[in-house]
């Protein structure tokens, strides 16, 4: 049975206003890392970072806190890649080369949009491991 929540008395600008701090700011991937647009809903594509460690390791798609953009995990991504788990990160509406404005909604919506393309990409290139969704806030 799936069940979906209502966020959109929260989609209020009085209230995103206080809630969001877009970032739209971009640096070029590391090496071994590459940069994903996922499209979403209405021509609107996510930003995101691979940071690859082997086609066996586990991987994790990761959500930043707010107001970070996938570029600041460039440093930490490194380590790990040294445990052996590949690293996705995910922006959001807004920051870095996202198009379009974050709201409640649609980042709930995006975020199912942004786990099929990491599980189903990451399929195809031949990555096995197990998947993780993880978060910071």
């Amino acid at each position: 049975m799936s069940h979906q929540i209502d966020y959109s008395q929260l989609d209020q600008p009085h209230i995103l206003g206080f809630v969001f701090y877009p970032r739209p700011e971009w640096t070029a991937p590391p090496p071994g890392a590459t940069d994903h647009l996922v499209p979403v809903e209405d021509g609107t594509s996510i930003s995101c970072r691979f940071h690859p460690s082997s086609e066996s390791a586990p991987s994790i798609l990761f959500f930043h806190g707010n107001g970070e953009v996938v570029y600041d995990y460039d440093g930490i991504a490194p380590l790990y890649n040294r445990e052996g788990i590949n690293l996705f990160v995910a922006d959001y509406r807004g920051y870095g080369q996202s198009g379009g404005t974050p709201s409640f909604s649609n980042t709930v919506a995006d975020a199912h949009v942004i786990f099929h393309y990491f599980r189903d990409s990451l399929r195809a290139k031949g990555y096995s491991g197990p998947l993780f969704v993880m978060g910071r806030s």
